[in-house]
C-alpha cells in the first residue's frame, strides 16, 4: 500500500471514530465516483497532495487519475488484508454458485433418470445369473449324458427300444434332483 493511502486511512479510521461512520461510506462514496461525501473529497485531496493543486488546471486531472487508480487498487489491497470481499466479487460468486448448484441438480436428476434405466435394462442381479448359467450347465449335462448312453448303446450292441424307458426315468429323476439344489 502506498503511503499517502495509509495516511487517508489513518485520517479516515480517526474521522470515522469521531463520527462513526462505518466503511460502507467509503465503498458508496467510490461507486458514485468519490460524490456525495463532500468532507472524504477533501481528506483524499489533502491525503494524496490534490488540495494545493486547482481543479481546473489541466494538471488536476492527470493527478486525479492517478490518484483515483492508486486509491483503488490501494482500497482493495485493504480489504483484502482484513478478509472483506467486495461487492462485485461476491456478487459473481453467489452467480456462480446459484449457477452451479443448478447444475448440481439437473446433474443428479440424470443420474437418477439413467440409474432406473439400468435397473430396468438388467433383468437378473447376480443371483439371477448364476442361477440361469447354473440351469444351462445342467441342462448340458444331461444333454451330454444323452450322447453318451447313445454311444454307448450303439458300440454294445443293445436296441436302444430295450432301454428307451428305463433310461428316461432315470434321466428324468436325475434332472429333477438337480433342479432342486
Amino acid at each position: 500500500m502506498d503511503r499517502s493511502f495509509l495516511e487517508f486511512l489513518r485520517n479516515f479510521l480517526l474521522h470515522s471514530a469521531e463520527r462513526q461512520r462505518q466503511m460502507d461510506d467509503i465503498s458508496q462514496w467510490i461507486r458514485l465516483g468519490y460524490r456525495g461525501f463532500d468532507d472524504l473529497m477533501e481528506l483524499l485531496k489533502k491525503s494524496y497532495g490534490l488540495d494545493g493543486v486547482s481543479e481546473k488546471s489541466p494538471e488536476f486531472h492527470q493527478l486525479w487519475e492517478k490518484t483515483s487508480q492508486d486509491f483503488k487498487e490501494s482500497f482493495q489491497e485493504c480489504l483484502n488484508l482484513l478478509h472483506v470481499v467486495s461487492r462485485s466479487d461476491y456478487d459473481t460468486l453467489k452467480k456462480e454458485n446459484e449457477l452451479l448448484k443448478k447444475q448440481v441438480s439437473e446433474q443428479e436428476k440424470v443420474i437418477i433418470k439413467l440409474r432406473a434405466m439400468l435397473g430396468e435394462k438388467v433383468t437378473g442381479l447376480p443371483e439371477d445369473v448364476a442361477k440361469g448359467i447354473q440351469s444351462l450347465m445342467i441342462t448340458q449335462m444331461d444333454q451330454y449324458q444323452e450322447i453318451m448312453k447313445s454311444f454307448s448303446r450303439m458300440f454294445s450292441g443293445t436296441s436302444s427300444s430295450e432301454d428307451t424307458g428305463s433310461e428316461r426315468k432315470k434321466t428324468e429323476v436325475t434332472r429333477q434332483q438337480r433342479k432342486k439344489k
